[in-house]
């Protein structure tokens, strides 16, 4: 059971996934809110990186990225399987067919943050 609050950020028409859902925030908030929290789950996206300009490291899922090339060390990246990585790394992600097999399920990703204590 987890005992602290989980705040959501998001994007207009993301789909809401608990109580705290924030969207559309400025870097200036979300810098704040990367300040505020102990840890932070996310996909590989622009918020990774933000949070490690922010020297925070946290939990990155994978799925077409190769985090061997777009990861940051400090974080906990965990990827499903490397056959689900995009032939060329370098196009744009946009052109890659989203597969939900792709990910790891929560029940999968939930050890890997207690282990750390995050």
């Amino acid at each position: 059971m987890i005992d602290e609050p989980i705040v959501q950020i998001g994007v207009t028409g993301e789909r809401r996934l608990v109580d705290d859902f924030r969207c559309d925030l400025s870097i200036a908030e979300l810098r704040s809110l990367i300040q505020e929290c102990r840890t932070w789950v996310g996909v590989d996206s622009f918020f990774q990186h933000l949070c490690w300009t922010e020297n925070k490291p946290g939990v990155v899922l994978w799925s077409v990225s190769d985090p061997l090339i777009f990861g940051h060390p400090e974080n906990t990246n965990l990827l499903k399987d490397r056959c689900f990585l995009a032939p060329n790394q370098f196009l744009w992600w946009e052109a890659t067919e989203f597969n939900i097999d792709s990910f790891l399920l929560p029940v999968e990703i939930i050890p890997h943050i207690q282990a750390k204590n995050l």
